[in-house]
């Protein structure tokens, strides 16, 4: 075997072991991708349920508040107080409804995002198949060897 031969296995090795590595490493960084889009969606998952906390308390301050102040006006079942209490009771489930749709939102998003990375690193990982073959075919070509099979068949 020439050194040309040896030279051309040599650099196709490189080529692969390089190809190896770069997918690695691109698997590895799509796995910390993952990692983080998890935790945005799990704290994503703790703001929503302590905004719905919030609403609820907010809500039941309030009809406190409506109870006590017919209480002193001495009109408790008034249609004030009941109207003042539903109105309280539908503004909490719609803004509680719109939490939930801006977290399901997010949720969509980062799935969408994670598969997203996903094709990227199984674009590249064919990038670097695609560099070497045509690293070998480089290397191939330049055999006169090669060029001598491609004079007598192509000739």
């Amino acid at each position: 075997m020439g050194f040309a031969t040896v030279a051309a296995i040599a650099a196709l090795v490189v080529s692969a072991g390089s190809a190896y590595m770069s997918h690695k490493a691109r698997k590895k960084a799509m796995s910390q991708r993952e990692k983080a889009s998890r935790t945005a969606s799990a704290e994503n998952e703790v703001r929503r349920r302590g905004a719905i906390r919030a609403q609820v308390r907010q809500e039941r301050i309030r009809r406190a508040q409506i109870l006590q102040q017919s209480a002193n006006t001495g009109v408790t079942g008034s249609s004030g107080e009941l109207g003042g209490i539903s109105s309280l009771g539908s503004q909490t489930s719609f803004n509680t409804s719109s939490t939930r749709r801006r977290s399901n939102s997010m949720i969509g998003e980062n799935n969408y995002l994670q598969r997203a990375n996903e094709d990227l690193g199984t674009a590249a990982t064919w990038t670097s198949i695609g560099s070497v073959a045509s690293s070998a075919y480089r290397a191939f070509s330049g055999m006169p060897g090669y060029q001598n099979w491609m004079q007598e068949n192509f000739s």
